[in-house]
């Protein structure tokens, strides 16, 4: 049976300037990890550990593999006070890769009125993502062949020319059907 995948939420390294959107984004990670805790597909660290992880200079990579963690969702705050935004990012430290990565609008009034819709928005997309991650990739495992050609065809996509499309349509095509996943649904 596979393991279940343990997350660590860290709280924004740079503050800001505004100690009120700072305290209500801290609030905010609160209802995400309570948010998470309800989820049984997916194991959350526990904030003092991650805070304290955070504030580590040395290598955090290292107390994220002693602790058994799989994915790590990063937040920083940015902007000016009137145009400030909480940034988010999952990464999957197997491979460091981001996974999904998403900038949410901090207007003070408006985040605290809607402060548990955002927390169950962003709990229920980054356990998506992280599901949806780990069924690509035990995919992409059990086949590399296949992810290859995926990757392939993802390139001559994105050059959008008829040569390019009929090479990617001819990789597709060849995809075996165990593989079903990797098959844009344009195709």
């Amino acid at each position: 049976m596979a393991r279940v995948p343990r997350l660590s939420l860290l709280p924004p390294s740079n503050r800001g300037s505004d100690p009120a959107a700072a305290g209500i984004v801290t609030a905010l990670l609160e209802d995400i990890t309570i948010g998470f805790c309800v989820l049984n597909s997916n194991q959350v660290m526990a904030p003092y550990s991650a805070v304290q992880i955070s504030r580590q200079t040395a290598d955090k990579a290292a107390a994220f593999e002693h602790h058994d963690v799989s994915y790590v969702l990063d937040t920083r705050l940015s902007g000016v006070d009137s145009d400030l935004s909480l940034f988010c990012q999952l990464i999957y430290m197997a491979s460091d890769e981001i996974v999904w990565a998403e900038r949410f609008s901090i207007d003070g009034r408006d985040l605290a009125r809607n402060n548990r819709d955002i927390s169950r928005r962003l709990a229920l997309s980054v356990a998506s993502e992280i599901e949806r991650h780990r069924i690509t990739r035990a995919h992409f495992e059990q086949n590399p062949a296949a992810y290859h050609r995926y990757l392939i065809g993802r390139q001559y996509f994105s050059r959008l020319t008829l040569p390019s499309l009929r090479r990617a349509r001819t990789l597709a095509s060849n995809f075996p059907d165990s593989n079903a996943l990797l098959v844009p649904p344009s195709i």
